[in-house]
């Protein structure tokens, strides 16, 4: 059957819809709608010109995921005031509301997550902020999980102490130890406990595993340019063939073909066959795809009268399984957190049944609890994946009389979806054999330059591997690269990483799947459209500053005759916040312009202090006078946005200028430094025009080989085949490139508690250049500005009311008017500074106002603030 599909999208790259053409897919069509920050919000199926399914999503002021509805269900998420999840409620159809409460420590880790059921997981961490010990609880205090980690000098796990409760109650207490060799590889993983278990690994080269001993039964494999061509476990020998694509085609035992598989021009399986040991006969098992990549149908038994059809619906374009049906009726549904983390199951009936996750450290499926928090079934598993079936039990323990009998969950390890008829994981791209401890097809991206990045990759030349030989400390995304695990740090990063950013996906890439961290030019053009707004009329105004520049000893123009004396006015006026914009503006932007217009305003209205200091900035030299100024007068609110407008480097970073390499702190205006035009791709020595410098309490080592390079977290470097990432976004595995095209791949990012002096400059021309012994390419990103984050106190309507003796919130004063208490809010960068506004009497939350008018805007009221009176 041909398969074809159509893709169109939007002048941002956002998929806006997809056809399947075939005529026989559950969706026709799939139509996205986005907002004017590129957030997906709405997702509509049509199937013959009729939509069929529709889901909504709805965005905080903070572009934060708020509200998300489709058929049967609707699930609300609250956030805290650094944009954390403190809680989430979801509803399905008539049932009562579920509320998930989550608490955090003081550096934003999970400290304590609540599920609906009363069941409370607790989490403690070291120093360096990976998990010391997590443990599970009942409402009434009894454990049902709990796991205690230590770890080697590289980080990567060597004790897990691990208990788990049982569905029969009772307690299974085990010791995991892990070994590694010299590359960070696992070669021994061993299991003490009522049931002790040991596993061994021999790697090659290219971390395929040679020789797997489980409890002194071995398991030997053969390979050819990474394909596994033999297989003999307990000395029984199988033969793997391939097709031209590499794919695994046929599995033999001798002349008997064991296993077979068909795919489709995608990769996806479109049909595996088995022979039954006993009678000889072919097991069919088929699948179906839809123009999103994702498996939406599947045939147990295909072409006999016990064939089982079961339908994936998802949600939306994500690939987070909503529903599954059989005959047309729902047998089972899920719930999702904001982050994409399966939270709950609900398996329908006559009574219908709701089951509660709970996960090892790893977000390996290890509990399934009950509506009153008793254990209704366990899992463990395998470094690699395979069954653990000693602590299998409840409703997927195993039935050696009826080992085919149908799960009850079926997603497990990493938290995929397995599949007892080909014995792998979906995860995503490709499926997964955790037998073997690899994929049957290898990695592949149809965009030239993700693929190079991809093979590029050090943990990922095996493109067949998983892991890179070391699945304890490494985790495989979504079917692609290999990343180091942060679940050891933060188990909602664990469910982050393993599902992806699915809400507000900036692009779409050809291989089906989210372009994680890639964003438009169109897009960078929207966010900072009200930088060129103010540029405009910045020129249009400039004559006076223009008459200035032409003469440096020019004096400040006479106060007009006309002018009246200076009154005394309320600082909340307009004019008080435009200028704290322009003083922003001015020492950002090194132009000239905005000090220009800013000069000519303050001598307008009698301020000759301000006019002289602010016209110094559009002289050369003139740095000093506007040092001199804001040394006194910019508030603190207003240097921190400066602050966090510029991305810099510590004091002696190497820098390359046409003299050779040079400390950053002695970078000087006019000195040449080696830049690239990141659209020609021309690299040349061009000038220094500006210097930059600030104090920070934080910042990033980037650890390539022996290089450190230590910077703040919003600086951009180039990533090969993604574009800009900032440091706190980069991962192990990413790709720098040198000015020689030399590819480098980050070996770590360690964030430190440190107090340091940074610098940055601006480059002439390309605005880029090149830092490090390693000469690694870098942005000079010190340019854009919130300006929302600059009124203070004195300058709203919060200076006409009442100070009250309130303890500050958020470092902020509160005040009284009309039985109301108010207090600035200007940590919130994406809806900008405004009041928060409370009910005098009870606390309650009554929503955020405008600061300068104090009016409240509609619809948003909180009612999970309450401020202490």
């Amino acid at each position: 059957m041909k398969t074809e599909y159509q893709y169109t999208y939007d002048a941002n790259g956002n998929l806006v819809e997809t056809r399947d053409l075939s005529g026989k897919a559950n969706v026709d069509k799939y139509k996205m709608k986005y907002n004017h920050v590129n957030q997906v919000i709405s997702v509509e199926e049509w199937k013959k010109d009729k939509v069929n399914k529709k889901f909504d999503y709805t965005y905080d002021r903070n572009g934060n995921l708020f509200n998300l509805v489709y058929p049967g269900q609707t699930s609300y998420y609250y956030y805290d005031s650094v944009n954390q999840v403190s809680s989430m409620m979801s509803k399905t159809g008539e049932n009562e509301s579920q509320w998930t409460e989550y608490q955090r420590t003081p550096s934003g880790k999970v400290k304590q997550a609540t599920l609906p059921n009363g069941t409370q997981t607790t989490y403690s961490y070291y120093e360096d902020q990976k998990i010391k010990e997590m443990q599970t609880k009942k409402q009434d205090g009894t454990l049902l999980q709990r796991h205690s980690l230590e770890y080697n000098e590289n980080g990567h796990r060597t004790k897990d102490i691990a208990t788990l409760r049982g569905a029969d109650n009772q307690q299974m207490d085990n010791t995991y130890r892990y070994e590694y060799d010299a590359r960070d590889r696992l070669i021994k993983a061993e299991k003490d406990g009522k049931q002790k278990s040991v596993e061994t690994y021999i790697l090659d080269a290219n971390s395929n595993i040679v020789e797997k001993n489980k409890d002194n039964k071995f398991t030997s494999f053969q390979y050819d340019r990474n394909r596994l061509i033999s297989e003999t476990k307990e000395g029984v020998k199988s033969d793997y063939q391939y097709d031209p694509m590499g794919r695994v085609e046929k599995i033999k035992e001798g002349e008997q073909v064991r296993e077979q598989y068909n795919y489709d021009p995608f990769d996806n399986v479109t049909e595996h066959a088995k022979t039954d040991k006993e009678s000889k006969n072919q097991i069919k098992t088929q699948f179906a795809y839809d123009s999103l990549d994702r498996t939406i149908a599947k045939v147990e038994q295909a072409g006999t009268d016990k064939a089982k059809k079961t339908k994936f619906d998802y949600l939306g374009t994500t690939e987070q399984v909503i529903s599954e049906e059989v005959a047309d009726q729902i047998t089972r549904s899920y719930v999702y957190s904001a982050w994409g983390e399966r939270m709950a199951m609900i398996k329908a009936g006559e009574k219908p049944e709701t089951s509660y996750y709970g996960t090892n450290t790893d977000v390996d499926v290890e509990l399934l609890t009950d509506e009153k928090g008793d254990v209704r079934g366990t899992y463990g598993y395998s470094p690699y994946g395979e069954n653990d079936e000693s602590l299998f039990t409840g409703v997927d323990k195993p039935d050696p009389n009826n080992p085919s009998n149908e799960m009850y969950n079926s997603f497990r390890y990493s938290g995929k979806r397995w599949d007892p008829n080909t014995k792998s994981y979906d995860l995503g791209f490709r499926n997964y054999s955790p037998e073997q401890g690899r994929f049957l097809t290898q990695d592949s991206y149809t965009d030239a330059g993700q693929f190079k990045s991809l093979v590029m990759d050090p943990g990922n030349a095996n493109q067949y591997g998983f892991a890179a030989g070391n699945p304890v400390s490494n985790v495989d995304l979504d079917g692609h690269m290999p990343a180091y695990s942060e679940f050891d740090t933060d188990p909602v990063m664990t469910a982050i990483y393993e599902t992806g950013y699915h809400y507000s996906p900036p692009s779409f890439s050809t291989d089906g799947k989210w372009g994680k961290r890639k964003v438009s030019k169109e897009t960078m053009k929207r966010a900072t459209a009200h930088v060129d707004k103010l540029d405009k009329r910045i020129r249009a105004e400039n004559k006076a500053a223009a008459e200035w520049k032409k003469n440096k000893s020019h004096p400040a123009p006479s106060k007009p005759k006309s002018q009246p004396p200076p009154k005394p006015k309320p600082p909340s006026t307009w004019k008080a916040i435009a200028h704290g914009i322009l003083d922003v503006a001015g020492m950002i932007d090194p132009t000239g312009i905005a000090d220009g217009v800013h000069a000519a305003w303050y001598a307008f209205e009698g301020d000759y202090e301000n006019a002289l200091y602010t016209a110094a900035g559009i002289f050369p030299g003139g740095d000093a006078f506007k040092a001199a100024k804001y040394s006194k007068n910019v508030s603190s609110t207003t240097q921190r946005a400066i602050n966090a407008a510029c991305k810099c480097f510590v004091a002696g970073t190497r820098i390359e200028t046409e003299d050779g390499g040079k400390p950053i702190e002695e970078i000087d205006i006019g000195d040449k430094v080696l830049a690239k035009n990141e659209e020609t791709g021309e690299i040349a020595y061009k000038e220094v025009e500006w210097l930059f410098q600030r104090e920070i309490d934080e910042i990033y080592e980037i650890h390539i080989g022996d290089e450190v390079i230590q910077t703040t977290d919003e600086h951009p470097f180039w990533v090969v085949g993604e574009g800009w990432i900032r440091a706190k976004d980069l991962r192990k595995g990413d790709i720098f490139e040198t000015d020689k095209g030399k590819k480098l791949a980050v070996d770590k990012i360690v964030r430190k508690k440190q107090k340091a002096t940074v610098y940055n400059f601006k480059v002439k021309d390309f605005h880029t250049y090149y830092v490090s012994n390693l000469k690694v390419l870098t942005h000079n990103m010190c340019k854009w500005i919130d300006e929302d984050r600059i009124p203070q106190a004195s300058e709203t309507i919060l200076s006409t009311f009442t100070k009250t003796k309130i303890p500050r919130v958020k470092g902020a004063a509160v005040y009284e008017n009309d039985k109301k208490l108010y207090h600035l809010d200007t940590l919130h960068t994406g809806s900008g500074a405004h009041l928060e506004v409370y009910d005098k009497k009870r606390g309650r939350h009554i929503g955020e106002a405008d600061p300068v008018t104090g009016d409240i805007a509609p619809d948003t009221a909180d009612p999970t603030k309450r401020i202490k009176r």
